[in-house]
Parts: structure tokens; sequence; C-alpha cells
């Protein structure tokens, strides 16, 4: 019953509930139809975390990737696209926390990638609120430099 409710929304191509259905399916018979239900619950995972990041949302779809690549191995380009949303997401994290950190990932994001998403942007504010914390700390010469740092992007 399980696998035909995945075949089901497999063929309506709703991928979190494949995947879903078949996770529980696994958990219930790990052994049954094993290549058949491990080949639809790749491909589903794989769908649903390529168009998690198509939609902006990264960690979802994140999630999705690696547990595809639990399965078996994915192609270059997603794999690309995968670490190029982690990598942004780790230069996320310190946004607002610690800007050095920000600069310093969004930096080395933008090297390879200047394109992905906002990230000349996010850098360039980055560079900005950094001067900001400087000149509110009285230090106008570092407060300087980062503001310099803002204009080159």
């Amino acid at each position: 019953q399980l696998l035909a409710q995945a075949q089901a929304a497999y063929e309506q191509k709703d991928w979190v509930s494949t995947a879903r259905t078949l996770t529980q399916l696994r958990a219930l018979d790990p052994n049954f139809q094993q290549e058949d239900v491990e080949a639809m619950l790749f491909d589903s995972l794989y769908q649903a975390g390529v168009g998690y990041l198509d939609q902006d949302l990264l960690e979802v779809g994140i999630s999705y990737l690696d547990q595809a690549i639990a399965l078996r191995p994915l192609d270059a380009d997603v794999v690309a696209r995968r670490n190029l949303a982690v990598r942004y997401l780790d230069a996320l994290n310190y946004w607002g926390v610690d800007w050095e950190l920000c600069i310093e990932r969004f930096e080395a994001l933008a090297a390879t990638a200047p394109d992905y998403k906002d990230v000349t942007q996010r850098l360039y504010r980055a560079y900005i609120e950094y001067g900001d914390y400087f000149a509110e700390q009285g230090e106008m010469c570092p407060a300087e430099i980062q503001y310099i740092q803002a204009l080159r992007k």
C-alpha cells in the first residue's frame, strides 16, 4: 500500500510526499523491492533538493540532497550548486555577529561565484556595517578602510 502511495505521488511529481512515503516503507521493511524503492527514493530526494534550491530554500534543499547523496553520488553540477548554497549559508551565519568572518566568507564566495544570489550586495553591505561598527566605537581609521572596501565592490 505504501509503495502504491509513493508511486502515485511520484507520478504527480510530488517529490516530498514520495520521499516521505518511501522512507516510511524502508523503515518498515528495508528489503522490500529494495532496488526499485531506492531508485525512486533517490530520484525524489534529488528532485526535491534541486527544487528547493531553485526556490531559494537553501537549508531544505541541502538537507534533501544530503539524503540523496547517502544513497548515490550526485552529478557534478548539483554538487556544485549544493556546495555554493552551503558556503552562502555559512557566510550568512556570521551576518551581524562577526563582520570580519562574514566578509571573509563572502569574499571567498565572491571570488569563485560573484553572480551567486546577492553575494556582491551582501559583501558591500557587510563592509558598510563593519565600517559603521568601527565608527560607533570612535575608530575612524578602521571604519574608513571598511567604507573604502565597500566602494570597491
